[in-house]
């Protein structure tokens, strides 16, 4: 029951990340409805769709496609803009990496995990693949908290 709390709160702080980082008024826009249907979503999910495991894939799924969806867009974004030149210097694009990196190696691992927990060997892949790619997600972050602030490239604290 934790695991739907835990993912309905990623997901609204990532958001809440996102909606800070975006220039575009029109996705700030799109975005309070989409965390309003998420959430609304996983009540769904939770009260009427869930069976009696202990892993919610079908929410994890949605909020790994939408977060992807989210990165992948600030990717775009930032390559329209011209005055980016270093991206890797911001710490934004650190923290959005390791979030599209997370998510996409562990989307097919969550998708599958509902049905196979009960397998020992998918266990013991799943506690590798999801260790790792937290270890990864960890590192990345720690990345993005230990670069220096600079205003030079056009940045502000979140931009």
């Amino acid at each position: 029951e934790l695991y739907y709390l835990f993912t309905v709160f990623e997901f609204a702080f990532f958001c809440w990340f996102f909606y800070i980082i975006t220039h575009n008024r029109k996705v700030k826009k799109v975005l309070i409805p989409i965390i309003a249907g998420f959430i609304i979503f996983s009540l769904i999910d939770y009260f009427y769709l869930r069976t009696e495991t202990t892993f919610n894939s079908i929410t994890s799924g949605v909020q790994a496609i939408l977060i992807i969806l989210m990165c992948i867009y600030y990717f775009f974004d930032q390559l329209k803009q011209v005055n980016n030149l270093l991206l890797y210097s911001s710490f934004n694009f650190w923290i959005i990496i390791s979030f599209l990196i997370y998510l996409s190696g562990t989307f097919f691992l969550y998708i599958m995990a509902e049905n196979m927990m009960h397998d020992k060997v998918f266990l013991k892949q799943y506690i590798l693949i999801n260790s790792s790619f937290n270890i990864l997600k960890n590192v990345l972050l720690s990345v993005a908290m230990l670069m220096k602030h600079t205003t030079n490239n056009n940045q502000s604290i979140f931009h």
